[in-house]
């Protein structure tokens, strides 16, 4: 009779604790789809650098799946071990809530992206506890490798790169007993067809970033010495530049040996698949080689029975679960509110300041289509094409963009490498203006060649008479407005007119010039610097 009712006991705590996993397991399932509504408008922008073309992270629609799956594999863990709500994982997402509408107020993408890792290890310290979160928290953080780099870093690895890859290839030319010369980034050779360009696609961060994202995964799923981890990781930088140079090399090959540009150019579409492959066979034989290739995590010693996997305190249980929903659905409301700090009209450029013609120039405005004037919407877009009057006939393509709100700006390496036209120059430049007002100006230069043009440009941003030659730059000191203007705020909390006066007043403008190298490049740069110095002289609003 006895044992019968401790049975009974049993299955009834069994059962209890059944219905409590499965209360449990729905919260999180709720909380996980009011994350993504929450987070929805930062993954759309992450999903427009993913699918951008030549994109760096090109791999970031596979990361959640992958996260995902390193979550499961823990599953056998997570099953022996005690679960319990925790109220402190509340003050940690309430933190990471503060950081979401701090990021959006001052436009920060680290913010925002920071804020959103911050708000899963919340809710996962406060449904789970601490010691569940332990577990996950590899999985978590691997999701960091599928959120896009600051430009400015993708910009400053990007040179380094190319120089390095270009380099290397040069050097297996020469070992090969082929002539070639290395200008920059560009390889010359008297046996290529035409001059092997290694653009900011070829650089090899591509290939880095989707290699050392693979390494993370492998290392995680195998059964070695953290110190044989650390050498399969640390590979991941050399073996993407030798793969990368090997690339490069091969694509060089292909003209020595056919002699064709178009043979090159077809190659070369395929060849980083061929990169990868070797790329992943190295890093295999590497592991074999020093034995880190055995798959598993690690099996728990002392599973426990199904019911005792919870600890059950219903009061505290159901407020933290309330609070959990609270904290998440009010990120929402203050990302539905909007920010104070946001403009509500668009940029206005003043056409009649900007000279139709003058000088040996006249211009013609250019139609604008549908896709650019759809990505730059928050701004006012001109598009204006001069033609000089004498027998050169020389052209120069003027690109004016005013906006308030610095999406409207579109990084111009992004624009040409998406069009199939390689970087293959990138500097800063200094401009030098005495009319309207006297400004100096700095700028950026790029030069650029795809199988039919071949062409330079040169452009920067303005806010008054302050230049900034990068679009990060002009991404970041909007960022530094904005923080002044929330400090501002909270000095002024009553003061709303003057900050909306404060925001609207400021606005941004983009110049770029380009023109077909019909010369030399050096020539045509001093021509083109020599227009936009006349073309600037007659913009009566310049610099304001």
């Amino acid at each position: 009779m006895r044992e019968s009712i401790a049975e009974s006991k049993e299955i009834v705590v069994d059962k209890g604790a059944s219905v409590y996993v499965r209360h449990r397991v729905g919260l999180l399932i709720a909380t996980g789809l009011l994350f993504l509504v929450v987070q929805w408008p930062q993954l759309k922008e992450w999903w427009k650098v993913w699918e951008a073309p030549y994109s760096y992270f090109s791999h970031g629609p596979l990361v959640p799946f992958i996260a995902a799956y390193m979550a499961w594999a823990n599953r056998k863990r997570l099953a022996a071990m005690r679960l319990h709500y925790w109220w402190p994982g509340c003050v940690v997402l309430l933190v990471s809530v503060a950081a979401l509408v701090t990021g959006n107020w001052i436009e920060s993408a680290s913010v925002r992206a920071g804020a959103f890792l911050l708000m899963i290890f919340g809710i996962l310290l406060s449904l789970l506890g601490p010691t569940a979160t332990r577990i996950l928290a590899v999985p978590v953080l691997f999701l960091i490798t599928m959120i896009p780099l600051a430009p400015s870093v993708l910009d400053s690895a990007t040179g380094r790169l190319q120089i390095q890859s270009a380099a290397v290839a040069a050097k297996v030319f020469q070992l090969t007993g082929h002539e070639a010369q290395l200008q920059g980034s560009t390889i010359y050779s008297s046996d290529l067809p035409e001059p092997l360009i290694v653009g900011i696609p070829c650089s090899g961060l591509r290939t880095f970033i989707s290699l050392t994202t693979f390494t993370i995964f492998f290392i995680y799923l195998i059964r070695a010495a953290w110190w044989k981890k650390v050498v399969l990781l640390a590979m991941a930088f050399p073996l993407s530049i030798l793969t990368n140079s090997l690339r490069i090399a091969m694509i060089g090959y292909v003209g020595f040996w056919s002699g064709s540009a178009e043979a090159m150019h077809k190659f070369h579409d395929y060849s980083g698949y061929i990169g990868l492959a070797i790329c992943f066979a190295i890093l295999f034989g590497i592991a074999k080689l020093i034995k880190a290739n055995t798959f598993g995590l690690q099996e728990p010693k002392t599973p426990r029975p199904s019911f005792e996997m919870v600890t059950r305190r219903p009061v505290h249980d159901a407020l933290v679960g309330v609070l959990v929903i609270v904290l998440v659905g009010g990120a929402g409301f203050a990302q539905a509110y909007g920010s104070p700090l946001a403009p509500k009209t668009k940029g206005r450029i003043n056409r009649a300041a900007i000279p139709m013609a003058f000088g040996k120039w006249v211009g013609q405005d250019a139609e604008i289509d549908k896709l650019t004037r759809e990505w730059l919407k928050s701004g006012d877009l001109l598009h204006r094409v001069y033609v000089e009057h004498s027998d050169y006939g020389r052209e120069v393509d003027v690109f004016i963009t005013a906006s308030k709100d610095p999406d409207a700006f579109h990084d111009p390496h992004m624009c040409l490498q998406g069009g199939g036209s390689p970087i293959s120059d990138d500097k800063m430049i200094t401009l030098k203006f005495t009319r309207p007002k006297p400004i100096v100006v700095r700028a950026t230069f790029l030069e650029s060649a795809n199988d039919y043009d071949h062409f330079i440009v040169v452009y920067w941003y303005m806010l008054g008479a302050d230049s900034m030659p990068r679009t990060n730059d002009v991404w970041a000191r909007n960022r530094a407005e904005l923080v002044k203007d929330l400090k501002w705020l909270m000095l002024n909390p009553g003061a709303t007119e003057e900050l909306k006066r404060r925001v609207e007043s400021r606005q941004f403008k983009w110049y770029r010039f380009s023109t077909m190298v019909l010369t030399d490049t050096e020539t045509d740069l001093r021509y083109l610097k020599e227009f936009i110095r006349e073309f600037v002289a007659h913009t009566k609003d310049f610099g304001e």
